[in-house]
């Protein structure tokens, strides 16, 4: 595309270095401008820069590493951490900056902005869940519980999620019987923290042994997330019956994987970094959608996935 504009550029071919000791190699675009090529990676959208752990081995069909007379050359790579970059990143904002510039979240360094860009995706993950509550008619456990499911499945690979998530369920639910129905809140709500904390320890340890390498599972799936999953599970277990609290359960999945398109499309995370006004949008299109006030969508789908209320309506409304 940049040469069909007559600018020159050249495919780059890397690889991005990761704790893991499985590469894959990597494409990235260099674009030349004002005598500095500037990278471009389309695939996790970064613009104009890369992270430091971009590792470049060829430039078009130019590999970075020749060989000289035949014979290989020995190659290291040094990865030196700027520890001076707050000191750099202060004495510049106080001599040249001003002070809105704190609206500007493009000055921030590429890690800080990455991780932006992923938070600034949840609330849309956050009308998906609303358009499923008012236009569908479904229930889910919480607002923000698929939205954020879903974000910690992109950091990690799907066998990993499932069998994690497969263990704390089975242990949350044996322990249930550890302890009275009619137990308080916050004595149940400690033991749930704990046997989830347990399970998830298990569960990695489980991934490790069948899947060497782990990364980070137990921040990748939140406890709190899960503690919180689990005690709305048991509250509606005990308020609504077990059919509904597992008809809930399995419509938070089906929202999660409808948020996992949105939480996956960095390039998106990336625009709203560098307009977050944007998210007035957002905030309208969630406003308008609990204002809907038809027919939902849930009367189309089999009786086995309505909660018992939703069932008595419909039988009133054709009495009606």
């Amino acid at each position: 595309m940049a040469r069909s504009r007559q600018i020159p550029a050249r495919m780059v071919s890397g690889f991005i270095l990761k704790e893991s000791t499985k590469f894959k190699p990597h494409h990235w675009v260099q674009v030349l401008t004002d005598d500095k090529w500037l990278d471009f990676d389309p695939f996790y959208g970064y613009q104009e820069q890369v992270p430091e752990n971009y590792i470049p081995f060829a430039y078009n069909d130019n590999a970075v590493v020749k060989l000289e007379n035949g014979e290989r050359l020995a190659i290291e790579y040094f990865l030196v951490e700027d520890h001076d970059y707050n000191q750099r990143h202060a004495a510049k904002s106080a001599t040249n900056g001003s002070w809105y510039d704190i609206f500007d979240l493009t000055r921030l360094d590429i890690e800080t902005r990455t991780i932006l860009a992923s938070l600034l995706l949840l609330p849309l993950g956050v009308l998906v869940t609303t358009i499923f509550r008012h236009f569908i008619g479904v229930h889910s456990y919480g607002v923000f519980t698929p939205t954020l499911i879903a974000l910690a499945i992109t950091y990690n690979q799907w066998q990993t999620t499932i069998i994690t998530l497969a263990v704390v369920m089975f242990f949350a639910g044996f322990g249930r019987k550890l302890y009275p129905r009619k137990l308080s809140r916050t004595p149940r709500l400690s033991i749930i923290f704990t046997l989830v904390a347990f399970s998830m320890a298990v569960g990695v340890s489980i991934i490790d042994y069948y899947m060497p390498n782990p990364e980070g599972y137990a921040v990748l799936l939140p406890i709190v997330i899960l503690t919180s999953l689990i005690d709305r599970l048991f509250q509606t277990m005990d308020g609504k019956g077990n059919r509904v609290a597992y008809i809930r359960l399995f419509w938070t999945g089906i929202i999660t994987l409808a948020c996992l398109p949105i939480v996956l499309f960095m390039p998106l995370g990336h625009l709203l970094v560098k307009f977050p006004e944007l998210h007035l949008v957002t905030l309208a299109a969630i406003l308008l959608v609990t204002h809907y006030q038809g027919r939902q969508l849930m009367r189309f789908c089999p009786a086995f996935l309505k909660e018992p209320a939703a069932l008595k309506k419909e039988k009133d409304d054709e009495s009606i």
